[in-house]
């Protein structure tokens, strides 16, 4: 590892660029250390897909002193030409401030140093591929800046603004305005060591960026605290959780402070700003913990905090060349949306498998989950045999069964929800007659994919094929401790509780029946909600239904009129959630927030703009752009109105006992263990259904589950299969699994990840 005071190596160089995510993407180097005055090979590492026969390299003085230079690079015919800034931001500017953050912040040694000058990397045909070339170790963690060294931008970000400016025939002054918040961007939450070594140099000093970190932890205390606490103290019905920040009169609002509200009311809770002395304080912040000893100590961290930004945890946590990592995190609100990095460059690592190879994986993960269940099944029986021996043979079966359910890789909750008392009383009547156990799982068409922080697209991918995997396991274990085994009904939440007209929801349906016929799941039939009521729900309750879910929808109505989520959305959900006649809306609000359409984004791509329009979603005042302002109002209105929509259509069914009767004498299996709800786990580790976030193989070759926008911070690239076709990735992977295959004209994932790739046991 490179480290301060210690010179670095030419083979630690090579390493830590092919082990970081982040230089994996954005840096290169020779592949030894060129003698001091000879000129680069063509041949750089690691491996990129634009690169074939060798590449070239141009520095940011050069572009800015060779107008036509720049023109050539900036305007190739493979780039997109229509905003030639947005080239320059992210094929030169950003993988520049990456490297050097990165190399710097992580490792201690700045591997290039864009105070002064840059090489950038192109092609053979003159296209820049996105990367930095590192021509040399660094003589010193930071070269020192020279005498005349003035505040402002660095050399080579002044020498880039310079060359776009020339292509574009605008004003230096312009683009200087443009990439002066992207250089702000990629430098924000450093390590104190790293803010104080660019604060000491006038060229960076004004972009560094740290938080404290002892203010950083009372913020994730109190935030612990109110997860801690939530499922007592909040929810519709009951006070909320409430938060007491302390202000003084006249303050400006503290840097993040409306992400912490943000956050707080998406975990259940309320933050209210209050000034007054320290007494005060304590009995309103009891209001959260009821512990004053612990809670005092809180309090006075709280009190001290200027500042209430927090440093995304999965940058917090990882550690120099450790590979990209998911998120674990339970809803997409947990994440800091508008603190995570995008790397639109990503898509050009994409490794593209053939039928072939997507065979061969579904195959391994079908001979495994035939093993898996076995040992299941036979431990078991080896488990329960002789603790149920005593009990009537339909008991000791629907137990023995209730216990395949409870094994680690497919329990979820902690078991009271449904416990193997219940299990026998639902299970006994079918085993009596010795039939196969029915089982529903409700699940969606298509990926909630409107906003791309959750799924790139909206088809189901390798986590919905590797849920049925994990299905045919469940129900093959069951078939060897009960021979009938289990028929599962998959039941699509299609548009029985709300609409979705931008989702292609039949051709989701589609890719489901395919995956279905993939795995060999003859176990399984999946079906429509609306056409299994139609079948099974007589007219008469139907009709009573729509009454009622009509009635639900009027009492909402009145008991809403004049709340208005134009000025003040916090404020207005609060009263809602006072007024609440039914109970669930503003906790199904929180949900659904994340699962409607999204406005078109205005200038920029849709997951830079849903960044945007979410990361202080319920900020709509008149300080915020007009344009995201409105998008903000409008996608809260339709999150409003789809919850109305919802919760009349839930309470109806609730009421008319829709889900038992369509799959009559059914188990209701559920990712969200409810009371009388079998939880179930479908891809171990991962908390969230697949259909709300994207297919992932980590490091380990677990098949996972994640949002989208975190991938893509950690430096997850997309894996293509004909399974689900070219516009869509069937997976994302690690980057730095990513290298170029034996043919030298595309790209493989490592041999050694692939052969490791699986479900997670527990």
């Amino acid at each position: 590892m490179l480290t301060t005071g210690a010179d670095p190596s030419w083979p630690e160089l090579r390493r830590i660029l092919r082990a970081d995510p982040m230089l994996r993407l954005y840096a290169t180097c020779p592949p030894t250390r060129p003698p001091a005055g000879t000129p680069l090979p063509s041949a750089l590492v690691p491996d990129h897909p634009s690169v074939v026969g060798g590449s070239g390299t141009v520095s940011a003085s050069a572009l800015a002193r060779t107008p036509g230079l720049a023109r050539t690079v900036l305007t190739h015919p493979s780039l997109d030409s229509s905003d030639t800034v947005s080239t320059l931001v992210e094929y030169l500017l950003r993988p520049m401030l990456r490297v050097f953050r990165t190399s710097l912040d992580r490792y201690g040694w700045a591997l290039v140093d864009p105070g002064e000058d840059v090489l950038f990397e192109l092609a053979s045909d003159g296209a820049p591929t996105g990367r930095v070339v590192v021509a040399d170790l660094p003589p010193a963690a930071l070269p020192s800046p020279g005498r005349d060294a003035r505040p402002g931008l660095p050399a080579a970000v002044t020498a880039l603004a310079t060359a776009g400016a020339a292509v574009a025939r605008t004003d230096p002054a312009s683009v200087t305005s443009r990439i002066a918040p992207v250089v702000a961007t990629e430098l924000r939450f450093l390590r104190p060591a790293t803010a104080r070594l660019l604060r000491a140099d006038p060229r960076w000093a004004r972009y560094a960026h740290a938080v404290p970190e002892p203010m950083q932890a009372a913020v994730r205390r109190i935030v612990d605290l109110l997860r801690s606490t939530r499922a007592s103290a909040g929810g519709d019905g009951h006070p909320p959780p409430v938060v007491r920040v302390p202000r003084s009169p006249g303050d400006a609002e503290p840097a993040g402070l409306p992400r912490l509200r943000q956050e707080i009311f998406h975990l259940g809770g309320d933050l209210r700003e209050l000034t007054g002395d320290q007494r005060e304080l304590t009995g309103d912040l009891r209001e959260l913990t009821g512990d004053q000893r612990e809670l005092t100590g809180d309090l006075r961290e709280l009190a001290a905090v200027t500042t209430f930004e927090r440093t995304p945890d999965t940058w917090r946590l990882s550690k120099p060349e450790d590979p990209p990592a998911l998120s674990y995190v339970r809803s997409v609100a947990s994440l800091p949306i508008g603190e995570l990095r995008r790397n639109p460059l990503a898509a050009r690592y994409a490794v593209r498998w053939t039928a072939a190879q997507t065979d061969a994986l579904v195959d391994r993960l079908l001979a495994e989950a035939k093993g898996s269940a076995a040992r299941t099944a036979e431990n078991a029986v080896a488990s329960r045999g002789h603790a149920d021996r005593r009990l009537p043979a339909v008991e000791r079966q629907a137990r023995l069964v209730h216990h395949v359910f409870r094994r680690r890789q497919f329990k979820l909750g902690s078991g009271t929800e449904y416990p193997a008392e219940r299990a026998v009383r639902d299970l006994a009547p079918t085993i009596s007659r010795g039939e196969p156990i029915r089982l529903t799982l409700m699940c969606f068409a298509t990926k909630f994919s409107h906003s791309q922080l959750k799924a790139p697209g909206p088809m189901p991918d390798l986590a919905d094929l590797a849920m049925l995997v994990r299905l045919t396991e469940l129900v093959g274990a069951l078939r060897q401790v009960y021979p009938p085994g289990a028929r599962l009904t998959l039941v699509i939440d299609g548009e029985h509780f709300r609409a979705h007209p931008r989702l292609p929801l039949r051709e989701g349906l589609d890719t489901r029946f395919r995956y279905a016929e993939a795995v060999g799941a003859d176990f399984l039939e999946i079906r429509d909600y609306e056409d299994l009521i139609d079948r099974r729900i007589d007219p008469v309750r139907r009709r009573a239904h729509a009454e009622f879910a009509e009635r639900v929808r009027h009492d909402y109505r009145r008991a809403f009129e004049g709340l208005d989520l134009a000025a003040d959305p916090l404020t207005e959900l609060r009263r809602a959630g006072a007024a609440d006649p039914h109970g669930n809306f503003v906790s199904l609000f929180r949900s659904l927030v994340h699962s409607v359409p999204v406005p078109p984004p205005v200038g920029m791509p849709m997951l830079a703009w849903s960044q945007s329009v979410y990361a202080d979603l319920y900020e709509v005042h008149e300080r915020v752009p007009t344009e995201l302002r409105r998008a903000r109002r409008e996608l809260l209105r339709t999150t409003w109105d789809d919850t109305l929509e919802y919760l009349s259509a839930w309470h109806a069914d609730r009421r008319f006992g829709y889900r038992d009767r369509i799959v009559p004498g059914a188990v209701a299996l559920s990712v969200r263990p409810a009371r009388d709800r079998l939880g179930l786990s479908l891809l171990g580790g991962a908390s969230i259904p697949p259909w709300h976030a994207t297919g992932v193989v980590d490091a380990r070759g677990t098949i996972s589950c994640d949002f989208h926008i975190s991938l893509h911070d950690q430096g997850f690239v997309p894996l293509h299969s004909p399974l689900l076709g070219p516009a869509q990735p069937f997976a994302m992977v690690p980057v730095t699994a990513v290298r170029l295959a034996p043919s030298g004209t595309e790209l493989e994932l490592d041999p050694d990840l692939v052969a490791r790739i699986g479900l997670r046991r527990r």
